[in-house]
């Protein structure tokens, strides 16, 4: 087969077509590769999950009148009350996204002695890029997207969480801001300072007890962030939605780094290519405190627990200055933390007698919902309304009040079509590209793409 040659760059067509191989494409979403890390597909399949459970009870606002909506969230079950913080999703998939590509960045730098920065960032562009730009094309065309069509050039340069949240096209796309952001930054810190010292884990713990300085200068500078019942964090249809904390806290990388730096500690404690071996020490630890890792696995799950069921989304609970102050600053770092012991904990499988973590979490069923994550989280909102007629059409053709059960049955079509749509995305979009990063190379000041590489 001919080949292209340009500068240094080669392309082989047979490799091209390779990357388009409709049929591998698809297995690849249920056959997990020789080597990849189980457990991080659970708790990526749950993440995701639970984003979309969240955002399906949303569409319970579509059809009643605000007051009846809030006297709705007033009488919600207790016991149910950790679906209002499905927010709390995207926190998981940052400790994940730390986590992984720590693990890239601290590999490539002990087995090479460099970082080429440039190919990770080419790298970073080929995975997100693609299906990100069907999603912009497909909500262009949407009429309650298009009005803020304007501002979709922010989101192509990762720009759009310095924006207003209420003005900006996609917004809840303003994570994947924040982990480009970090992405961006992320490289030349571990090349300037991290490799350079030997107190990694320090430097880390100095990160994250910056974050929460932050989040604390921003409490004592401005009285507003917690002026507002946290209801009105969380439900943009409400007439109260506090924009303001949304802009200033919520939607930022300078107040949400802090579980990439956990996921980048977990990196750093679970590496054995640095100078010193801390998953041997972290092993021999876990060893020798057996009862101890029981115990905060215990702590770990009570918190996730504790912070997920607090009643934020109930106006009828009086909520203390002190009480918010504390929420805004602890809640998500508290979260992450115990997000970061059960990940460490699930990787290694220290404790037989934590093993059924690892086991649970590493299950089939889980790797195909993680692989298709990233498209399902781009489209799932443009979905759930169809899917809350579809059930409401189907099941509910004569009831002019909503129950749990239709809206955990909207939560399951969402599911379903987002599945589907996000494989077709998957096979003919997303994975071709994924492909195509193993052929990508940098030599020298130039770029090499090249497809002759088996």
């Amino acid at each position: 087969m001919g080949k292209l040659k340009t500068n240094n760059c080669r392309v082989s067509i047979n490799n091209i077509y390779s990357c388009f191989d409709l049929e591998n494409n698809f297995k690849s979403i249920f056959i997990r590769k020789g080597g990849s890390l189980k457990t991080l597909d659970g708790l990526r399949a749950i993440a995701i999950l639970y984003v979309i459970i969240f955002h399906s009870f949303l569409a319970i606002a579509l059809v009643l009148p605000e007051q009846q909506f809030i006297l709705y969230l007033s009488n919600f079950p207790k016991w149910l009350s950790f679906i209002w913080q499905g927010g709390f999703g995207v926190d998981v998939f940052f400790v994940l996204s730390g986590y992984l590509i720590g693990s890239i960045l601290i590999n490539e730098y002990e087995n090479t002695g460099k970082i080429n920065i440039r190919s990770f960032f080419l790298r970073r562009l080929f995975r997100l890029m693609p299906v990100y730009i069907l999603a912009i094309v497909i909500c262009a065309n949407l009429e309650w997207q298009a009005q803020f069509l304007n501002t979709a050039w922010a989101n192509i340069l990762y720009l759009n969480n310095f924006l207003s949240f209420d003005k900006t096209f996609m917004n809840w796309t303003w994570s994947l801001a924040v982990e480009a952001q970090f992405y961006f930054i992320f490289p030349f810190f571990l090349a300037a300072i991290f490799f350079k010292t030997k107190h990694k884990i320090k430097l880390l713990l100095t990160l994250i007890a910056a974050g929460l300085a932050i989040r604390g200068g921003l409490l004592i500078i401005d009285n507003e962030l917690f002026a507002h019942h946290p209801v009105f964090h969380i439900f943009p249809s409400l007439t109260g939605f506090d924009i303001h904390y949304i802009n200033k806290v919520y939607i930022n990388l300078y107040t949400r780094f802090t579980p990439l730096v956990i996921g980048v500690l977990l990196a750093t404690l679970n590496s054995t290519n640095l100078e010193v071996n801390f998953k041997q020490k972290l092993q021999c630890f876990f060893a020798r405190y057996k009862t101890l890792s029981i115990v905060l696995f215990t702590l770990s799950v009570l918190g996730v627990v504790f912070v997920t069921m607090l009643p934020l989304h109930n106006l009828n609970v009086d909520f203390t200055p002190t009480f918010k102050i504390l929420h805004i600053l602890f809640a998500r770092l508290l979260f992450s933390l115990c997000i970061g012991y059960i990940l460490i904990l699930s990787l290694a499988s220290y404790n037989k007698v934590l093993k059924p973590l690892s086991i649970l979490l590493s299950l089939p069923f889980w790797y195909p919902i993680a692989q298709l994550s990233y498209s399902i989280y781009l489209l799932h909102l443009l979905v759930i309304p169809q899917a809350f007629g579809i059930v409401e059409l189907i099941f509910y053709p004569e009831i002019n009040e909503v129950s749990l059960l239709q809206l955990f049955l909207t939560f399951a079509v969402t599911v379903l079509i987002s599945a589907i749509i996000a494989s077709i995305s998957f096979v003919l979009i997303e994975k071709p590209f994924m492909n195509m990063r193993r052929y990508i190379e940098f030599s020298g000041s130039g770029l090499t793409i090249n497809l002759n590489k088996q």
